[in-house]
């Protein structure tokens, strides 16, 4: 998120500060309403951000929930399951 934050800055102050915002309320509606995602792979959830071409992959569901990554929609998803492997 501190490498999308800096390159969004660069195309514009303020940009940056707008992804943040856009990630946290991203992370509000996971918590509201986890089990509304889709599933992409075994127990792994995306929630696709509005404006920004970026998915948060989280596992769990109503009383804990675990964020993953926040990736870009072009990178690879492949890796993670290593890191789902990890906290399961």
């Amino acid at each position: 998120m501190a490498d999308a934050y800096a390159w969004y800055e660069q195309q514009r102050a303020g940009l940056g500060d707008e992804f943040l915002t856009t990630v946290d309320a991203t992370f509000d509606f996971i918590l509201e309403r986890p089990l509304s995602f889709p599933v992409v792979h075994k127990t792994i959830r995306r929630a696709l951000m509005m404006r920004f071409p970026y998915g948060v992959y989280f596992i769990g569901a109503e009383n804990t929930i675990s964020i993953l990554a926040v990736l870009h929609g072009h990178r690879d998803p492949g890796e993670l399951q290593g890191r789902a492997e990890r906290i399961i």
